[in-house]
């Protein structure tokens, strides 16, 4: 995504070479990208990392301050500049991140002030899709225009995705756009009671954020 002069990728997906493909059917090219966040540390997350820093060095690299010191060390030794965070700080204008989040799967999440309020993109919601959009609304006061990302509700059942719907609403989220691991009934419900507010995810979908 570009933003503020630079570009950057949010996670990497597990495979570098397939990484790269679509950066190249997208007219994406490898020497552009500056800054690279990875939510957290799921190798179909962050394995992709190794091949673009094979194609771009001087990286700067954001992660949740629980990544292992080893990965510090691979990514330096691939010429990246590691940056952890661990509390909610501005990683560039306009440009949040939550801060780490979670007990088991540690994760943090984005968070963008663009005109329209605020967009937040997740990795997994592993630390629950609601805990994140409070987290962005206690950073950004104000409405939140959409929530992009997995919200990690695969597992569970209607009853509980519903409520979290009615939560999403409550919250005052007007367009959603679940997708990774968000689940197929998930995905299925968001629909139904956001409508025309939902919007289809996929790889080489486009979407405006200005």
């Amino acid at each position: 995504m570009e933003w503020d002069g630079k570009t950057l990728i949010f996670d990497t997906g597990g495979e570098g070479q397939r990484l790269l493909s679509h950066m190249e059917i997208l007219g994406k090219d490898p020497e552009q990208i500056d800054m690279v966040f990875l939510s957290h540390i799921h190798g179909d997350h962050t394995g992709g990392l190794w091949e673009l820093s094979a194609h771009k060095s001087h990286l700067d690299v954001y992660i949740p301050e629980s990544f292992p010191m080893g990965f510090d060390e691979a990514a330096v030794g691939r010429g990246c500049r590691v940056v952890r965070i661990s509390s909610p700080r501005e990683i560039s204008p306009g440009v949040f991140s939550t801060g780490e989040m979670g007990v088991w799967t540690k994760e943090h999440s984005l968070i963008f002030d663009v005109e329209k309020g605020t967009i937040v993109l997740t990795g997994c919601a592993h630390p629950g899709i609601i805990g994140v959009i409070k987290r962005a609304k206690a950073l950004i006061p104000g409405g939140i225009c959409l929530v992009i990302g997995g919200y990690h509700l695969f597992s569970a059942n209607e009853w509980e995705i519903i409520k979290i719907i009615r939560a999403f609403q409550e919250s005052g989220v007007e367009e959603v756009c679940p997708c990774h691991c968000t689940g197929d009934l998930a995905m299925s419900l968001f629909r139904e009671y956001y409508g025309e507010k939902y919007i289809e995810g996929g790889v080489g979908r486009g979407i405006g954020i200005a």
